[in-house]
């Protein structure tokens, strides 16, 4: 009995030790975009000040560099500039300014992408802080909070500056 037992227990740790082999770094996809690789973060839909505003949230990280990407859909779209800003607050009362770097629209023009640039000097912030709001603006929403951002994505967001950080930066 003791050998069918033993032998069922290391079937099964070999198995999933098989199934975490296959599994993606950090648990994030990729993807090939325009010629470079990006891996992404699950998609955290969040609610703001605005009624009409669908807000998202992602973690992306584009070759060697770490961004927020702030996702809205508006049914007359919506537009963000090169010189808007994201202020992200962090629970022990720190903030982070970051400059968007990559804005896309997609082929309707009703849902705006923002990839905000993480720079290498605010990464240990990210890692070692949780998130608790993101203030940013457009030109058709001159001041949008997310003030209560969800603490469950708030942490699997800092979870996974720090994978990746740990695990893929080079």
């Amino acid at each position: 009995m003791k050998k069918i037992v033993s032998g069922l227990i290391l079937l099964f740790v070999s198995f999933a030790a098989f199934c975490q082999s296959d599994k993606k770094p950090c648990s994030l996809t990729e993807a090939e975009e325009e010629g470079h690789l990006v891996r992404k973060g699950a998609m955290n839909y969040l609610s703001g000040n605005y009624k009409e505003l669908r807000l998202s949230i992602q973690f992306q990280m584009i070759d060697n560099n770490m961004y927020v990407c702030i996702g809205m859909d508006l049914p007359q779209g919506d537009t963000i500039y090169q010189d808007n800003l994201a202020y992200i607050q962090f629970e022990d009362g720190k903030e982070c300014v970051l400059t968007p770097d990559i804005v896309r629209k997609d082929k309707s023009g009703k849902r705006t992408e923002c990839k905000f640039l993480v720079a290498e000097k605010d990464e240990p912030l990210f890692i070692a802080s949780v998130m608790s709001g993101v203030f940013l603006s457009t030109k058709e929403h001159p001041q949008i909070d997310i003030i209560d951002l969800n603490r469950y994505t708030a942490r699997k967001f800092r979870e996974r500056f720090e994978c990746a950080y740990s695990n893929l930066k080079k």
